[in-house]
């Protein structure tokens, strides 16, 4: 999170971030993407995020309650998994904030800023296929998917349940918290 922000304060500064079209992170990189994504003049107005950010990061406050109500309304789910658990308390208290915003709800109407790419590691697609062409799957504010296999749904869906290509489970769009937690490589080491 820190380096991403510390490689977009000089790309700045060397005059070399608004020819960037497109900033795909993974694991504590997204965690800074998401961070900047709610302001749409970020990359006009580095000095103000970076300080933005530095503040969070040094004064926030980590609150037990909060995490513990995050988890316990996760785990009436039945996807519920370690991720709700990562995301609701390490997530939490690395990035020192609750982002209960959905990734396909933030805009940039102006294009001021590259468009964010998230990407996941997914650790068992990495087992199983051995070209690596389906281990990455993107989200962005506009879909979600494996461009390996060419699978996309729009971002609102993701996590749906589908048949045939048509909605056959609509569940709530995941919230950025969660997206920051799933995204983060520590969870491929874990089976």
């Amino acid at each position: 999170m820190v380096a991403l922000m510390g490689t977009l304060t000089e790309l700045g500064a060397q005059n070399l971030l608004d020819t960037i079209m497109y900033l795909c992170g993974v694991s504590g990189s997204t965690w800074c993407l998401t961070s900047l994504y709610h302001n749409q003049t970020w990359s006009s107005e580095l000095e103000k995020a970076e300080k933005e950010m530095v503040q969070r990061l040094t004064t926030g406050s980590f609150d037990c309650l909060k995490a513990l109500a995050r988890i316990m309304e996760a785990e009436k789910d039945e996807n519920f998994s370690i991720t709700d658990v990562f995301a609701s308390t390490i997530v939490y208290d690395m990035v020192k904030q609750v982002d209960e915003k959905h990734f396909s709800k933030e805009t940039d109407d102006e294009m001021n800023n590259p468009y964010p790419i998230l990407a996941v590691v997914d650790k068992e697609q990495r087992q199983k296929d051995e070209y690596d062409r389906g281990v990455w799957c993107e989200i962005t504010r506009h879909e979600v998917g494996y461009s390996g296999y060419g699978a996309f749904v729009e971002t609102p869906f993701f996590g749906s349940r589908f048949a045939g290509g048509d909605v056959e489970e609509l569940r709530d769009e995941m919230d950025i918290l969660y997206l920051q937690g799933l995204s983060s490589s520590l969870l491929l080491h874990y089976r």
